[in-house]
C-alpha cells in the first residue's frame, strides 16, 4: 500500500495518531536521506541530470522557493551549458515549469489527503506517472505533503483548492523538485513512473 493511501485510510477511520505517526515515519525518511541530498554539488549535478533528460528547469533561490532569475519559469531550459552555469555559482533550488510535459496535484496535510482518497473514490483522479513527497512545514502543523504528476492536458492551468487541501500546477506555473531544500527538508521523489 502506498503511503498516501495509507494516510487517507487512516483520516477516514478517524485514527488521527495513527495519522500523525505515519506522517512522522515519511518525515523520518526524508531527514535520513539529508547527508547524501546535502552532499556538495548534489543539487548541481541533479539540475544536470534534468536537463540532460529533457526537462526544462530553472533555479529557484537557496533554500526557497522563489525564482532567481528575472522571468522565474519563463527562463526554464534543457540547455546543459545554461544549468552548469546557473549551479556553478550557487546551491539554488530547482524548480520545473507546470502544464508542459506534466500537470502536478499538489496535495497538503490531513485535508488533502482526505481529499484525495475521496477523488480516487469517485473515479475523478487523473493517470498519476510520478510522486514526490513535500516536506511540509513544521510551523504549521503539518507533516509532509504529495506532488502527484499527471500528463499535461490542453488547458489545464493553475488553480488554488480545486479540493480542500489541493491545488492544481498547470499551464503558469512551477513546482519545486528533488531534491531542493526548504528549512532544511528535502524534496524527494517516492515514485516516477515515466519520463513520458
Amino acid at each position: 500500500m502506498e503511503v498516501e493511501d495509507q494516510l487517507t485510510a487512516l483520516l477516514e477511520a478517524g485514527n488521527y495518531e495513527e495519522f500523525e505517526r505515519v506522517s512522522a515515519e515519511a518525515d523520518a525518511r526524508l531527514a535520513a536521506r539529508r547527508e547524501k541530498l546535502t552532499a556538495p554539488g548534489a543539487l548541481a549535478s541533479t539540475a544536470m541530470w534534468y536537463a540532460s533528460n529533457g526537462i526544462p528547469i530553472f533555479p529557484l533561490m537557496p533554500g526557497a522557493k522563489t525564482p532567481a532569475t528575472t522571468n522565474g519559469f519563463h527562463n526554464a531550459t534543457t540547455d546543459t551549458v545554461k544549468v552548469e552555469l546557473w549551479w556553478s555559482h550557487r546551491r539554488y533550488n530547482i524548480g520545473m515549469p507546470t502544464g508542459l510535459r506534466w500537470n502536478v496535484l499538489d496535495v497538503d496535510g490531513p485535508a488533502g489527503f482526505h481529499s484525495l482518497g475521496l477523488l480516487r473514490e469517485n473515479g475523478a483522479l487523473p493517470p498519476i506517472v510520478g510522486r514526490v513527497w513535500t516536506p511540509g512545514d513544521r510551523r504549521k502543523g503539518r507533516g509532509p505533503g504529495l506532488h502527484l504528476y499527471t500528463p499535461a492536458t490542453e488547458g489545464v492551468i493553475n488553480a488554488a483548492g480545486i479540493a480542500p487541501g489541493i491545488d492544481v500546477r498547470g499551464l503558469g506555473g512551477y513546482v519545486v523538485v528533488p531534491p531542493s531544500v526548504i528549512d532544511g527538508r528535502h524534496y524527494e521523489w517516492g515514485e516516477m513512473v515515466s519520463l513520458d
